[in-house]
C-alpha cells in the first residue's frame, strides 16, 4: 500500500504507542486525521497492516480510497448492527461507499447524524473535539436481583445498597442532589403480572449525605411496591445535580450541621477504601442480602484490583532432572 511519511505526527504516534504499553502492558493503534471519524478509522486499519507498527496519520497516504474501500461499512464511528443492515440494503456496504454517498439521500434516511458522518468521512469536522468531559447530569445505579424478589424487605434492602453507591458516586464528584427517584419492576420477559412503578421527591437542601438519601428511598420504595409481584430489578436515580460550592440556600430549610455530616461521609468512604467495601454501612443495607445479582462467571479484575492479580508459579530442574517447586511470583 502506498504511503509516505509524515515524521512529526506520525513519530509522535508512535511515542504514545510506546509510552502506553511500557506504563500498562497494552497495545494500542493510534490513528491520525483530520476528523474524530477518520481517526478512529485509521486506528482500526494501523491494526490490519503489521507495517505501520500500530499507528497510521490517513494525512500521509498517497491513495487513501484504496484503504476506505477495504474498510467494512460497520467499522465506522457510530454505525451498529441495525444501521449497517439498512445502509447494506441500499448497497453500501465499505466506508468508500458511504463517503461517496448521496448527501440528500442520506439525510433523508439517516437524518443529520448521518449527514455528519459523511461529512466526517470526507474530512469536514462535525463532531467537536471534547478535551472536558461534559458536566454530570445524573446519577444511576441500577442491578437486577439474584432471583425474582416478591418482599418489601428485601426491595428495601437493594435500594439502600444501590442508594449507598449512588451517594458514594455524587461525593466523589463533589456533586449534591436536588432530586431523587427509585424504580421497582418485573421482568420484561414474563408477559404475566406485569407491573413497575417509579417514586420521586425533591430535596431541600440537596445533598450526597448518604443517611439522608436512604431516609427518602426507603419512604419511596415503600411508596412504589405493590404486593403480589415478582420484582426483577430495581434502580435509584440522582438528578437535578450542583458543585457543593454553588448551592443556592434555602429560608425554609430546617437547619442541619453540614460540617459534622461532611466529617462523618469522609470518614465511612476512608474506613471503605481502606478495609474493603462497605466496612462500614448503615444498617439499612442488611447484613447477608439473598437478593443480590448472580456473579458466578464475573471477570476478574487484573488492572484494578490487587487482590485479583494473576499468579505464576515457576519451577526449575535442578542437576539430577528432577523438578520442583521454587518460587510464586505475583505479576
Amino acid at each position: 500500500m502506498p504511503w509516505s511519511i509524515a515524521a512529526d505526527l506520525t513519530d509522535y504516534g508512535h511515542k504514545i504507542r510506546t509510552t502506553v504499553k511500557q506504563w500498562t502492558g497494552i497495545p494500542v493503534s493510534v490513528g491520525i486525521a483530520k476528523t474524530k471519524t477518520l481517526a478512529k478509522l485509521a486506528a482500526h486499519a494501523a491494526k490490519r497492516y503489521p507495517s505501520l507498527n500500530g499507528v497510521l496519520d490517513f494525512g500521509t497516504l498517497a491513495d487513501p480510497d484504496t484503504v476506505l474501500a477495504s474498510l467494512d461499512v460497520g467499522e465506522v464511528w457510530g454505525i451498529g448492527r441495525n444501521l449497517k443492515a439498512k445502509l447494506n440494503g441500499m448497497g453500501i456496504k465499505t466506508v468508500l461507499q458511504l463517503q461517496q454517498a448521496d448527501e440528500r439521500l442520506i439525510k433523508k434516511k439517516f437524518g443529520v447524524l448521518g449527514l455528519r458522518t459523511v461529512l466526517e468521512l470526507r474530512g469536514t469536522p462535525c463532531f467537536p473535539m471534547e478535551p472536558v468531559a461534559a458536566p454530570v447530569t445524573m446519577r444511576i445505579v441500577s442491578r437486577s436481583f439474584g432471583h425474582l424478589v416478591t418482599e418489601l424487605s428485601d426491595i428495601k434492602e437493594a435500594v439502600a445498597t444501590y442508594t449507598t453507591r449512588c451517594a458514594e458516586k455524587l461525593r466523589v464528584d463533589g456533586l449534591l442532589a436536588s432530586h431523587f427517584t427509585v424504580t421497582i419492576r418485573t421482568s420484561y420477559y414474563r408477559p404475566e403480572n406485569q407491573y413497575a412503578a417509579a417514586r420521586s421527591v425533591q430535596l431541600d437542601p440537596p445533598t450526597h449525605d448518604t443517611a439522608v438519601l436512604i431516609h427518602e428511598a426507603m419512604k419511596l420504595a415503600e411508596a412504589a411496591f405493590t404486593p403480589g409481584y415478582e420484582y426483577l430489578k430495581a434502580k435509584v436515580i440522582a438528578t437535578e445535580l450542583t458543585p457543593v460550592g454553588e448551592v443556592q440556600g434555602s429560608l425554609f430549610a430546617a437547619p442541619v450541621d453540614t460540617e459534622k455530616r461532611e466529617k462523618l461521609m469522609q470518614t465511612m468512604d476512608s474506613l471503605n477504601r481502606k478495609l474493603c467495601p462497605d466496612a462500614v454501612k448503615f444498617g439499612a443495607l442488611g447484613l447477608k442480602p439473598t437478593w443480590a445479582m448472580r456473579s458466578d462467571y464475573f471477570s476478574q479484575r487484573y488492572t484494578t484490583h490487587w487482590g485479583e492479580l494473576p499468579t505464576v508459579k515457576a519451577w526449575q530442574t535442578t542437576r539430577d532432572q528432577s523438578t520442583r517447586l521454587s518460587c510464586e511470583t505475583v505479576l
